[in-house]
């Protein structure tokens, strides 16, 4: 049922929803929230209760409905719109301008439940999301969304990274059919150590029970630890090429003694401005130090604030509070960042490829699924054709590894000069672990599927720089 639509104009009509929802549902904390962080697209807000909200349904019947305090069972549901509606019958007519639902437990701490919020919603927002559809119902009508899902701690049955990790195991569930869907008590049920306490309430979790969580589910994780690399800047630029993959993670700051959702990065700034500000630049420099921050998910907040990767930029947390997160992978993607950082440069150093051009190339560093990057390759009119040729030819495993490399200049018109592709089920000792590499001149082509053998082609007209790949992350600038 529609209670009300409350129209939007300015920040302070946000206040209103306090006429309508009451404080155990929508305390003045996060009522300022909403205040702060929705922007100006939000024009039309409906309000619907009574809400059965299968996260907040589960919650209640494993632990609220023991509590001798009365909690109420029902949620409210706001749904909120680009365009004004001036009644219920408007609904159909304005579905393409939906920007997501953000349902409110009757908890009064940590009231905010499910959200599915679009970027466009949040004021000011710019940068690369991991995002997927999800489709809500109301009075009949599907509105369409395309998001990263959030929910905030409840601190009874989740603290931060449960949170953390319902909202990864969310977006997986909605993506792919392979993963299961998983109700936020069911989260916080999946740890059995117990070493540190009890289930629920809950004071925390480490990052080896976030690691059986997801393992519960179906992932196979990693677990980086800051502490067990000499340099700091190793164990980042790991982070970000799975971040660079779509691949949401769960990052540990344990001297803040909290938990967040990597999900993207921030704009991308001027490659040649961040090379000549450094005074030795490296061979290689990690695409990451193009980018001011990180797209995080803070469950104390919500959705899509910023982790700050450099001191200029002032956010809450920034990229050295950061000290280990778990990575959920699929099954077949054995061969980790760390392993493809390490490779991919002894192909310059032994003379197998030679690059001309620059002392120093951006160095952008993912993995993608093959079928996603064959569809790319089939759309591209920049690519050489020999090249695209070769690469559309090519037998490759599910899930593959790619190694960009471009020009300070040419990365800024969102372009590379090479692309190196390494398949994601080899070991890291292997003498080749890449499936096509190249430089000005040649390809060399590994046929690992059928005879295991090195080709080389020649590339006779050269290659001009091409298009990057970006179909791992939602655009928002």
């Amino acid at each position: 049922m529609i209670l009300k639509i409350l129209e939007i104009s300015s920040a302070e009509d946000f206040l209103k929803l306090h006429e309508t929802i009451p404080k155990d549902f929508l305390p003045d904390t996060l009522l300022h929230h909403f205040c702060d962080h929705l922007g100006e697209r939000v024009r039309s807000i409906c309000i619907e209760y009574p809400y059965v909200d299968k996260d907040y349904r589960s919650t209640y019947y494993g632990f609220y409905a023991k509590r001798h305090r009365r909690y109420g069972s029902f949620c409210f549901r706001l749904h909120l719109f680009e365009e004004k509606i001036a009644s219920e019958d408007d609904i159909p007519g304005v579905a393409a301008s939906y920007l997501g639902s953000i349902v409110l437990r009757p908890t009064e701490v940590a009231t905010l439940g499910r959200t599915l919020l679009s970027p466009k919603a949040v004021k000011g927002f710019k940068g690369y999301i991991c995002q997927t559809e999800f489709v809500n119902n109301l009075q009949g009508v599907p509105l369409k969304i395309k998001t990263f899902p959030h929910i905030m701690q409840d601190t009874d049955v989740t603290v931060c990274a449960h949170a953390v990790c319902w909202m990864i195991t969310r977006y997986y569930s909605e993506r792919y059919t392979l993963y299961p869907e998983r109700l936020a008590f069911d989260i916080a049920m999946a740890v059995t150590d117990v070493s540190s306490g009890r289930t629920i309430p809950s004071r925390g979790i480490t990052l080896g029970q976030v690691s059986e969580i997801l393992t519960s589910i179906g992932f196979q994780t990693e677990v980086f630890i800051r502490d067990l690399y000499e340099d700091p800047s190793f164990f980042y630029d790991i982070l970000y090429s799975y971040v660079e993959s779509g691949i949401p993670i769960v990052a540990a700051m344990h001297t803040k003694v909290h938990a967040v959702a990597i999900i993207g990065h921030g704009p991308v700034e001027s490659a040649v401005s961040t090379v000549n500000a450094l005074v030795t630049p490296p061979t290689f420099l990690n695409a990451r130090y193009c980018s001011q921050s990180l797209v995080i998910n803070n469950d104390n907040f919500l959705p899509f604030q910023h982790l700050a990767t450099n001191e200029q930029m002032q956010t809450i947390y920034n990229l050295n509070d950061v000290d280990g997160f778990v990575v959920p992978l699929y099954e077949k993607m054995y061969l980790a960042a760390d392993n493809v950082l390490k490779i991919y440069p002894k192909w310059v150093t032994t003379n197998l490829v030679k690059l001309k051009g620059a002392s120093t190339y951006i160095a952008r560093v993912f993995m993608t699924s093959s079928r996603s990057y064959k569809r790319s390759l089939a759309e591209s009119k920049s690519m050489n054709s020999v090249f695209r040729r070769a690469q559309l030819d090519l037998p490759m495993p599910k899930f593959i590894w790619i190694v960009e490399l471009a020009e300070p200049s040419v990365y800024d018109r969102q372009q590379a000069n090479y692309r190196w592709i390494l398949d994601a089920t080899a070991n890291p000792y292997e003498k080749y672990s890449f499936l096509l590499i190249h430089d000005d001149e040649k390809m060399i082509v590994h046929d690992r599927a059928y005879r295991d053998k090195l080709y080389e082609v020649p590339l006779r007209n050269g290659i001009t720089p091409f298009n990057l790949f970006e179909n791992n992350l939602g655009r928002y600038l």
